[in-house]
């Protein structure tokens, strides 16, 4: 017997599955990553689990727990790929995307509900800059343009986290560094609603104001102290 698994209707191909081999006729697109190990089967689709995890393009796994918050974040994503499209060559929007879901790649992001703070809209951490996971909060997160704004915040940290030596001064807690991605990530949140051309959910960019940027720097200056409550917390 052959099925249709839930939740492939988003992929640009159909894939089946028999009930004896729980695999797929079709390879996954996603190369396998030789330091990590990951997606070196590429018959499975979402690590194995299609009833726990949502692959929405096959590029980045999502582990959300909660009903329908894959769903979210895939409208999310996709918006995130929309703006990229309309923006300027060099601007961190197509970054981010492309760390979020360039063709033919495995990026090794993970997304999820999971917060290290709850009180946090979002967190990325990464141990050694290869995987990098990133938390949303999708309950605070109402609506598609919180999320998308929030995960291109996150997504700016994750491709922060890839570069070499500034990853490393970033996972060592330097407030330097922890200052240039905060304000890196702010100005990708911006960026995104300039170029779909409406307002950022959070008013780092207006139609009739442009960049907010004392907001943007407003914004890095919370999020680097609550990092670095004290002297001793943060490295220079």
């Amino acid at each position: 017997m052959r099925k249709i698994i839930p939740g492939l209707l988003a992929a640009t191909f159909c894939m089946f599955a028999s009930d004896a081999a729980a695999r797929f006729v079709s390879v996954d697109p996603v190369q396998p990553n030789p330091n990590t190990g990951q997606n070196f089967n590429r018959y499975v689709y979402a690590n194995g689990n299609p009833y726990r995890y949502i692959d929405p393009d096959g590029r980045y796994v999502c582990k959300a727990s909660g009903e329908g918050q894959c769903g979210r974040l895939e409208k999310a994503v996709t918006q995130i790929h929309s703006a990229a499209e309309r923006a300027p060559a060099g601007s961190p929007v197509k970054q981010v995307s492309e760390f979020l879901g360039a063709p033919g790649t495995d990026n090794g992001v993970v997304i999820s509900d999971r917060l290290v703070d709850k009180r946090n809209l979002g967190e990325a951490t990464s141990l050694d800059g290869t995987g990098v996971h990133i938390g949303l909060n999708f309950d605070a997160l109402k609506g598609t343009d919180k999320l998308s704004s929030v995960a291109i915040h996150e997504g700016s940290h994750g491709v922060d986290h890839r570069k070499p030596d500034f990853g490393d001064r970033l996972r060592a807690k330097s407030r330097s560094a922890l200052e240039v991605s905060e304000h890196a990530a702010g100005t990708a949140q911006g960026r995104m609603y300039e170029a779909l051309g409406r307002n950022e959910p959070f008013k780092l960019y207006t139609v009739d104001g442009g960049m907010d940027w004392e907001k943007i720097n407003e914004q890095m200056q919370r999020s680097v102290d609550w990092s670095c409550p004290n002297p001793q917390a943060c490295g220079p």
